[in-house]
Formats: structure tokens, sequence, C-alpha cells
């Protein structure tokens, strides 16, 4: 069955069964607790890379980068649309693959982009590849259960799917929830590759009911792609 209808979970067992996902919904989420340990050292990084929508930044840059041969450092702009670049931080020193990450904020939006290897040679310029797949659906697992703790609710999410802006193509997610402060949240996970290694982000915003939040998340989205990306 195509990814976006089905996914087999490979990694972790879940006392619920195989989770199917309904094309073009969003459907709730009651998933439990998962009892096995994770079973491969790769997937630590992720982790350190699970991104918290109430962050806030740090006033302390942390410039080193681990892929100084990369134009990747110096790509990203000052700003993105309307959001200010904060802390860069290397995760490579304590979580070879981890790679580095960026964060942009304003009061009512956090982004937070990652480049990383996860200790692969070279990652296939292919979106469609398995090895880009897999660790889209991993990084989905993840963040899916990240956010079905207890200080969220009513979380929901759509199907991760292909996108494609500006001739960039991307695997892409929405989710909403509500935090235990009652503010509604749009965020939204996208990745592809970029010289060689995985390029994720993940942006997160105030819900309003104009949905001006989507056009929000969407004008930051295509700034990556024109700014960074291209």
């Amino acid at each position: 069955m195509p990814f976006s209808c089905y996914f087999v979970i490979n990694v972790l067992t879940f006392k619920t069964q195989i989770i199917r996902f309904p094309d073009n919904i969003y459907v709730k989420i009651t998933m439990k607790k998962y009892t096995n340990q994770l079973l491969h050292q790769f997937f630590i990084f992720v982790i350190l890379l699970a991104v918290n929508g109430c962050a806030q930044l740090p006033a302390k840059n942390n410039t080193s980068s681990p892929y100084k041969e990369l134009n990747s450092i110096n790509k990203f702009p000052d700003k993105l649309c309307d959001l200010n670049k904060g802390k860069i931080t290397n995760y490579e020193e304590k979580t070879p693959g981890g790679g580095f990450s960026v964060k942009y904020s304003n009061p009512c939006c956090v982004v937070d982009i990652y480049i990383f290897d996860a200790q692969i040679d070279h990652i296939p310029n292919n979106i469609n590849d398995g090895i880009v797949v897999n660790m889209f659906k991993n990084t989905m697992f993840y963040t899916i259960d990240f956010y079905s703790k207890d200080e969220y609710e009513n979380l929901t999410y759509s199907n991760g799917r292909l996108i494609e802006i500006d001739n960039c193509e991307m695997w892409f997610m929405e989710m909403e929830y509500t935090t235990k402060d009652i503010e509604k949240r749009y965020s939204v996970l996208g990745m592809t590759v970029f010289e060689g290694k995985y390029f994720k982000f993940r942006i997160t915003t105030l819900k309003d009911e104009l949905n001006n939040h989507k056009a929000r998340v969407n004008c930051i989205i295509r700034a990556i792609v024109d700014e960074v990306l291209n």
C-alpha cells in the first residue's frame, strides 16, 4: 500500500495494533507507551533532535559546525520572513551523526532546522530512496509519541506526503494540538536531502481561527527553500 496510507512499525513494538493512516484526513491518536527499548544506536540522535514548540531561545550563540566543508552554515540568513536567527547548536561532538541545528523565532512562532547524516557517508539525493523515507517515517513516529504525552491534548495529525515548492521536493506532515496552557498550536515537519545530508525542519506557531497560521507557515517554508536550499 502507498506510504501515505500504511506504515509498518519495524523499530518500536506498541501495545496497540499496527497504525493505519487514512488518506487526506486528520485522525485522533491514542498511542500507548511502547514496550521495547530502542534497538540501535542509530536512533539516539533523533531523541536529541526532538523539538519542543515552547522552547525559548538561549541568549548565546554557538557558531561552531561539524560541517565546515559545506556551505550550509553560511547559507542561513539572519531572518526568515519575520523570524530572527537564534542559536546554532552542534550535536556532533556528543552524538556523532547528529549534525547541527539553527533556530529562528518571533513571539508566536519557532523554527528549528537540522542538517545531519546519521553517520551515513552519503545520503542519496532521491527523496523516494528507502533511506530517506525510513528516516522521515521514524522521525514522524518519535514526534507523534512526544506530543502524545500528558502535557499536550487534542493531538491530530495528517499523513506524511510529498510536496514540491519551487522545484524542491520534501516529505511533509501537519499536526495540531493544545498545550496545558490551553494554547492551540499548529506544527509542521518537513524533510529533504541537501548537500548529501538530511535536511529537516520543524515549524510551530500559534493557531488562529482565520487560518493565518497556515499562510505564515507557507511563507516560512518558501523562505527556507528559496534562501537556504536553492
